[in-house]
């Protein structure tokens, strides 16, 4: 059967539509809560933390991620948020923004859009939990590493991290 690039297209934008729709949604999301005051209102909160901030800043990217599935989004929802933070504490202006990045990509495995995608043409379809399980712990790790970078760079490197 021979399908033209009609029904191609047609069958692509079946197939996708909720994917699209869902990203509309949480760039939207992203838009209203960094336009609308609630990041800056919220990196107020989180500034006074001081400068232990530093620790919970790939968390965020990280859970962010999983519960997303996409840095890009969490990039978007956090990003401004974790700039704002930085500026009120003094940190250097790329120090945050970019362990919430670094963050969300080590969370990348266990987001479960990431584990049911990995698995489609796997032994392990259906067992998406499975997976996600055996990603935790080295996640943690990896975000533990993280940490301890961030800290080394803010304490002793901070001018690298200057623009």
């Amino acid at each position: 059967m021979t399908l033209t690039l009609k029904q191609i297209f047609q069958k692509t934008l079946y197939q996708m539509w909720g994917a699209i729709v869902v990203g509309i949604f949480i760039f939207g999301l992203a838009d209203v809560f960094n336009f609308s005051g609630m990041a800056a209102s919220l990196a107020y909160a989180f500034s006074r933390i001081g400068p232990a901030f530093i620790l919970l800043a790939p968390i965020l990217g990280w859970i962010g991620v999983a519960l997303s599935g996409s840095n890009t989004s969490t990039n978007a929802m956090f990003g401004v948020m974790q700039t704002l933070v930085g500026k009120l504490l003094g940190f250097p202006i790329l120090l945050l923004p970019s362990l919430n990045s670094v963050g969300a990509e080590v969370g990348k495995p266990i987001a479960p859009q990431t584990a049911s995608v990995g698995v489609s043409t796997s032994q392990y379809v259906r067992s998406e939990g499975a997976v996600i399980r055996h990603n935790l712990g080295w996640t943690l790790v990896v975000l533990s590493w993280l940490i301890v970078v961030g800290l080394l760079y803010y304490f002793l490197a901070p001018g690298l991290m200057r623009l």
